[in-house]
């Protein structure tokens, strides 16, 4: 496969970049994905044509629901979106992935309430926070 990749890396980067999926470029030149991908992932144009693919597809998907003419082609058009979309995350995680933070709050009340003369100036609340 590295001398097939090598000799048909320009088509392939291309086609890439058209939105075509890895798998099926594989299946047109009589090798497997993950061929493929074994020989080119380190190259930046490889990196960039799958970028570029992603969003080209997630570009479509969306226009197909702008374009949406009844319910049922929108749904379904919102349904590819939501699968292009699917997709790009977990491919381009930094890219589409959003971000994901962590945060811990710890939070103490403390209410006190004693007894008190009428005329005394109302129990106070304290409130404590980390």
């Amino acid at each position: 496969m590295t001398a097939l990749a090598l000799q048909k890396r320009e088509d392939i980067i291309e086609r890439l970049r058209e939105g075509e999926f890895v798998n099926d470029i594989a299946a047109d030149l009589g090798v497997s994905g993950p061929a493929i991908t074994q020989n080119l992932s380190k190259d930046p144009e490889y990196i960039a044509a799958r970028l570029e693919g992603a969003e080209k597809r997630m570009q479509e998907d969306y226009k197909g629901i702008r374009n949406s003419a009844d319910a049922l082609s929108l749904a379904r058009a919102r349904e590819g979106f939501k699968a292009s979309s699917w997709f790009a995350e977990r491919e381009f995680p930094d890219r589409w992935g959003g971000v994901r933070q962590q945060s811990g709050v710890a939070l103490t009340v403390v209410l006190a309430q004693h007894a008190a003369p009428q005329d005394a100036i109302p129990t106070t609340v304290v409130i404590e926070s980390k």
